[in-house]
């Protein structure tokens, strides 16, 4: 078992195979595999990111700043051909 606080360092211990981690697909590094349950591995359980605005009058620029964070983790993972 892993567990670390710092991307940097989880990312670096997956792809030297020493871990597998839970990420958004929309997060995955290029360069790293997206196993599944054919591999091996139990499915997720189902959750739920929340992204709150604060109450009142929000600038258009922070309606713009939680647009763009939602389209980001919404996107799926691009599959990159070898």
């Amino acid at each position: 078992m892993f567990e670390n606080g710092n991307i940097e360092a989880t990312t670096a211990t997956v792809r030297t195979d020493l871990a597998v981690t839970a990420w958004l697909a929309s997060t995955v590094p290029a360069d790293l595999d997206i196993l599944s349950v054919e591999e091996g591995l139990p499915e997720l359980p189902v959750f739920a990111i929340n992204l709150h605005l604060p109450k009142g009058d929000v600038t258009p620029q922070a309606l713009e700043l939680a647009r763009h964070i939602r389209e980001g983790l919404m996107r799926p993972r691009h599959s990159v051909a070898a």
